[in-house]
């Protein structure tokens, strides 16, 4: 009888501890009261801040559900990567990589900024970096290619050169910012790219004018504003034209 009501009153403490405890947990001491969002777009960071601003002051810390909310917040295509941390009693801490603006997307008279995936993600307006190529895809499957083809080019200087990408029938026409053309197709890889860019920036630094830098065949091939036209790999390449 003895051991029965020591463990009775065992059970009494627990319970009333474990009220308690509940009770305590769910006082306004643990209320979101600071939400801290970090990043880099200050646009995005507002929008964020805005989208979470229903738990300010109404839920518990304690019982926020961090994963439901980052995958609530990552729906945002411009954000790549987000994580969430608690730290208590009442700050929850919001961290967002944003997704890189990779170009425009020139589609009729609309433009859009995507990401390397092809998703549109922002406006022009919000981006800081507007030295960006333009690509003019006509519907998803030149998109998906023209993306195939840019992937290739991983020299940052040749990129940031780029002024505008489109298809032209089943090849591709690069032009850069002075005007030079490249013709390419979706097959060229990445070490015939570099040495393109090698070239190219041998024959500006002699002051030489490029009409167009021809990648489609197994020899580079250029022509020159003058007219001239040379190939640069070997006399076995082919005049495009």
């Amino acid at each position: 009888m003895l051991k029965f009501l020591k463990f009775l009153v065992f059970l009494v403490i627990m319970a009333i501890l474990i009220k308690g405890l509940f009770v305590f947990f769910s006082k306004d001491f643990f209320k979101v009261v600071n939400v801290r969002v970090e990043g880099e777009n200050e646009l995005i960071k507002s929008d964020i801040t805005e989208k979470i601003l229903y738990i300010k002051n109404k839920e518990n810390l304690i019982y926020l559900n961090t994963k439901k909310l980052e995958k609530y917040l990552g729906e945002d295509v411009r954000i790549k990567n987000i994580e969430i941390k608690k730290v208590y009693p009442s700050e929850l801490v919001v961290k967002i990589e944003e997704s890189k603006p990779y170009s425009y997307l020139r589609q009729g008279n609309n433009f859009y900024v995507i990401n390397d995936v092809g998703e549109i993600f922002a406006y022009i307006d919000e981006i800081s970096n507007k030295n960006l190529p333009i690509i003019d895809a006509a519907n998803k499957d030149d998109l998906e290619d023209i993306l195939q083809v840019l992937s290739n080019i991983k020299n940052e200087n040749f990129f940031s050169n780029i002024s505008e990408i489109k298809k032209v029938k089943s090849d591709y026409e690069i032009l850069l910012n002075d005007g030079t053309l490249i013709k390419t197709s979706i097959v060229v890889n990445h070490t015939k790219y570099e040495n393109c860019f090698k070239l190219y920036q041998s024959l500006i630094s002699e002051n030489k004018k490029v009409e167009y830098i021809d990648l489609r065949f197994k020899d580079i091939n250029l022509k020159e504003k003058d007219l001239s036209q040379t190939n640069l790999e070997g006399k076995d390449g082919r005049d495009p034209k």
